[in-house]
């Protein structure tokens, strides 16, 4: 992680929120800001303020850093309080009306080169055995979401799922 914003209390529902956060994850932070802006949602107003200021936040952390190399590594919506109000509702009674609320949080991270790894003298002629597990374990740790849907894909239809 270089750096981390956070929104706390956001008028907004989580499940709203949520929406644009699946936009956005894993993608570049310049590219990120290009979706935020063509959305056609109302959290992307936050979610574009709180990807800025991560971006500054790495900014003041290291001078040196490359936009271009930064990336959404983590973003996740969690509900904060309602704010609770009442409404009158039939045969004298009333009803809550809970506006939700959201905490967001972002975290930034560069993108690192592939190590290569060193082949053993045993293993040096021998090809690398690949099954369709391990395709989905290094898609899982290198956190890209299209290599991890694809990968699930490839598991659930070598079991036999849907």
């Amino acid at each position: 992680m270089i750096s981390k914003a956070i929104g706390k209390y956001i008028r907004i529902s989580p499940k709203k929120a949520r929406l644009v956060a699946d936009i956005v994850w894993g993608s570049n932070a310049k590219e990120a800001l290009y979706k935020l802006y063509s959305v056609n949602k109302g959290a992307k107003v936050y979610f574009i303020e709180l990807l800025k200021s991560a971006i500054s936040n790495a900014k003041i952390k290291d001078s040196k850093i490359d936009d271009s190399k930064l990336f959404i590594s983590k973003i996740y919506v969690d509900g904060g309080p309602f704010l609770v109000r009442f409404r009158a509702a039939s045969m004298g009674r009333a009803t809550t009306i809970r506006h939700r609320t959201s905490h967001i949080c972002l975290e930034l991270d560069t993108r690192e080169q592939p190590i290569k790894k060193e082949h053993d003298e045993k293993t040096a002629g021998q090809p690398e055995k690949k099954t369709v597990k391990t395709s989905a374990k290094q898609a899982v740790r290198s956190k890209e979401p299209a290599q991890v849907k694809k990968a699930v894909k490839a598991v659930k239809s070598k079991r036999g799922g849907n």
